[in-house]
């Protein structure tokens, strides 16, 4: 690899250095992603950046170990004692709700230095899911347990409620992805039709 001749200046006159070898700083990259998480069906924007080197280095990036040539826009700029600092970001495809993938940027270079990440995926509740404790119709003095069951990430924990009719009950015991409402010894007045809603910041 030939290197660039450096020139320092001192007292307006140019002094040629010792040696022609230029400084190699350490190399380290960094990976920063926009958003915290990545909601379905939406895509990810990255940002890799490596420390000032000489000769600077190029970047590349792999999803689950396979290399992407596209989606990515290379910035350069001057590091410090005449190094390169290279910033690169890439733009994903879109994210499925069961996406598993592995993104890393690394550098392109002998010394192959790469940073990983694997985005979590955030998606609004499925559609809940009523089950009783126990089966069939109760009669009167039982214990009954309804449990509702919605899938979301993040997991609609303490944004799950229930309602009887048109009123909103407040009885509903949260544990992850489900809510208990527990009816004990039940009378005629617990007659009804209940259903469940599920929330959480990306919908119901």
């Amino acid at each position: 690899m030939r290197y660039p001749e450096v020139w320092l200046e001192l007292n307006g006159e140019k002094i040629q250095p010792s040696s022609s070898e230029p400084r190699i700083n350490a190399l380290d990259i960094a990976m920063h992603k926009h958003e915290p998480y990545v909601i379905e069906n939406h895509r990810l924007t990255l940002e890799c950046k490596t420390s000032s080197s000489n000769p600077g280095s190029s970047i590349k990036w792999y999803e689950n170990n396979q290399p992407e040539v596209s989606n990515h826009i290379s910035v350069q700029s001057m590091g410090d004692y005449f190094g390169v600092i290279m910033s690169q970001k890439y733009t994903t495809d879109i994210f499925h709700r069961h996406d598993n993938r592995t993104i890393k940027c690394c550098t392109d270079d002998s010394a192959n230095i790469c940073k990983e990440m694997k985005p979590l995926i955030e998606y609004g509740p499925s559609k809940p899911i009523i089950s009783q404790d126990p089966d069939g119709k109760p009669i009167t003095g039982d214990n009954v347990t309804l449990t509702c069951e919605s899938d979301a990430q993040p997991t609609p924990q303490n944004m799950m409620s229930w309602f009887k009719g048109d009123t909103t009950l407040h009885r509903g015991i949260s544990q992850g992805k489900y809510s208990l409402l527990n009816l004990p010894q039940v009378s005629k007045e617990d007659s009804g039709r209940y259903y469940c809603e599920a929330n959480n910041y990306i919908g119901t």
